[in-house]
């Protein structure tokens, strides 16, 4: 009993140290990388850049909402491996159907919402490459679920290391080199996502199940759907302080309240 303890003991802690070092990483290269964002971009696009950023994390949160904590419950449910089978089935379909179809949402309506968000039309090619990012990033995240359920951490921190680095170059390279400035940082993160999401899906490549079990999905959708109202509005509530600075102050003024935030 002591020796199971004692294992379960090293086992969480060394989760906890390896998750952790994803984390703190990202941290750290998002905070060395902030001043040559803000020096080669204008303080306007920089504020777009903000804006449509937070609009993206609403809608990140709403296409991954209910679905992880679903996946999880009903994975560890079961030792049945054809139970488990249909259900990462399932969850894979759910990630991609709900990314995708808030991404064609976002490439249909990219100019009303560039007016409505940044009041500017002409950020919806920003906004339309953000909808592509959008389907990419979900099925990465899909990808960390999966590395977790393996307990793989250490793989799963260096996972979410690549991909941010390879983004943040792309980006750098994009406004610096280029000088596409909006467009350019989300181009660059968009293609650190493909190549994210090729890396990660040769880790997790034999979890993988191409095939649609309606009734596993449903099963899902009753246990996640429930927790997306309250993760938007969290979500919503954290973020909504930047929309209205905007609206009253102007982009310049958002890019100086993000750095500070």
């Amino acid at each position: 009993m002591a020796d199971r303890s004692l294992h379960s003991l090293f086992s969480i802690s060394w989760q906890s140290i390896t998750y952790g070092i994803g984390v703190f990483g990202r941290q750290i290269i998002i905070f060395l990388t902030l001043p040559l964002f803000t020096k080669y971009m204008s303080q306007d696009e920089y504020g777009a850049v903000s804006l449509i950023t937070v609009f993206y994390v609403f809608l990140n949160t709403f296409t991954n909402s209910g679905l992880p904590a679903a996946t999880f419950r009903l994975y560890k449910d079961t030792n049945d491996p054809q139970v488990r089978k249909s259900t990462i089935g399932a969850s894979q379909i759910l990630f991609f159907l709900f990314a995708f179809v808030v991404a064609l949402g976002i490439i249909a309506f990219a100019m009303p919402l560039s007016e409505l968000l940044l009041n500017n039309p002409d950020y919806a090619r920003a906004l339309q490459i953000v909808a592509v990012l959008l389907i990419f990033d979900t099925m990465f995240n899909f990808g960390q679920i999966l590395l977790r359920i393996q307990m793989r951490p250490l793989v799963s921190s260096l996972q979410s290391l690549f991909l941010l680095i390879g983004q943040t170059a792309l980006a750098l390279l994009f406004v610096r080199v280029y000088d596409f400035g909006v467009t350019g940082y989300y181009l660059g993160y968009l293609c650190g996502a493909i190549l994210g999401l090729f890396s990660i899906t040769w880790f997790v490549r034999k979890m993988l199940v191409f095939r649609i079990p309606l009734r596993r999905m449903k099963n899902i959708l009753i246990y996640g759907v429930p927790l997306v109202p309250a993760t938007l509005s969290i979500t919503a509530l954290r973020l909504a302080s930047r929309y209205l600075v905007g609206s009253l102050a102007g982009l310049d003024q958002v890019a100086i309240y993000d750095i500070g935030y």
